[in-house]
């Protein structure tokens, strides 16, 4: 049982370059991408695996899918002549953060970045989850500060979340400085 390559579905004949813009082709790529994923996924299930690593598994693989959907995101955003970069990460949180993503669970995701929006991360973010909504997969997003989201969180930062793609600092708790 190995798990389908994120390359094999959205590799490099996919990045975009100005006499190319390869948007259009994403969102079809990532509907074979997770058809291929669920097919692995059943197939673990069906030779006995625990359903904690099913779920494991899943989350795995959608981080695969970010990771490649951001950077080819950024890739678009600079072939079209954008300045930046700024800094930015996807977060994944609930239980895709828990790494307890069942078959049909939605993908939440959280564009952490550090002080205002600006053209890289409106951009970059909303690249990602046209994408990913495109298809067909339920998206719970938000895009927001890191005090924005220090002042929206109910408890300490970072209970339920991870990093996913983009600038790990401002995921891995060092840019905080809320004391928990």
């Amino acid at each position: 049982m190995t798990a389908p390559s994120i390359e094999s579905f959205l590799g490099a004949d996919l990045e975009s370059t100005p006499e190319t813009p390869r948007d259009h082709e994403v969102a079809p790529a990532v509907r074979e991408y997770l058809a291929a994923a669920r097919a692995h996924l059943k197939e673990m299930h069906e030779a006995g695996a625990a359903g904690s690593r099913v779920n494991e598994t899943h989350s795995d693989l959608i981080d695969r899918l970010i990771r490649r959907l951001f950077e080819l995101s950024e890739e678009s955003y600079f072939v079209e002549g954008g300045e930046g970069p700024s800094e930015l990460c996807v977060v994944a949180v609930g239980g895709y953060a828990r790494r307890e993503m069942s078959l049909h669970s939605d993908v939440d995701i959280l564009f952490l970045h550090g002080d205002r929006i600006n053209p890289y991360v409106a951009s970059v973010a909303e690249r990602v989850q046209y994408w990913l909504w495109d298809a067909q997969v339920t998206v719970g997003g938000a895009t927001r500060t890191i005090k924005e989201t220090i002042d929206l969180a109910p408890r300490c930062w970072p209970r339920a979340s991870s990093w996913a793609a983009g600038c790990s600092s401002i995921a891995s708790g060092r840019r905080f400085t809320r004391a928990c």
